[in-house]
């Protein structure tokens, strides 16, 4: 995955995402639902968020990981979700204007996308560093 984060940035949410994916397997229904990162567009209209949804299932449940963008009337009424991936994998996102938003997932030939929307409303998405790109 190709990004300008600091490797202890990368680390620290690699950590993160492993502390998240241990309380969603032992944990049971407490909280199913966690943000990882979200960060707002330059001109503060809009937050991209990246979250593990569990859905309170646990064992019987697959998490997935979500990248969804708040501020914006979606057509689809989903929520803003823009992209998805079954199972708990590193991602970041980070704008590149007011509306450019870019995701950078590690993902690998075998992972199941169930969701990529390359625009919503008025942002372009662009995606970088995964295997299956």
């Amino acid at each position: 995955m190709s990004s300008n984060l600091a490797a202890p940035t990368k680390l620290l949410t690699l950590l993160r995402i492993f502390i998240l994916a241990s309380f969603a397997v032992l944990g049971g229904c407490g909280d199913c639902d966690a943000t990882i990162q979200s960060a707002k567009s330059p001109n503060g209209k809009y937050v991209a968020s990246v979250d593990i949804i569990n859905n309170c299932g646990g064992a019987t449940v697959v998490p997935y990981t979500n990248v969804a963008i708040d501020g914006i009337p979606d057509p689809l009424n989903d929520y803003g979700n823009v992209w998805r991936v079954r199972g708990i994998r590193p991602v970041s996102v980070r704008w590149l204007s007011d509306n450019e938003l870019l995701v950078e997932p590690s993902v690998g030939p075998t992972d199941y996308i169930a969701k990529e929307r390359k625009e919503l409303g008025p942002i372009a998405i662009r995606f970088v560093g995964s295997d299956k790109r």
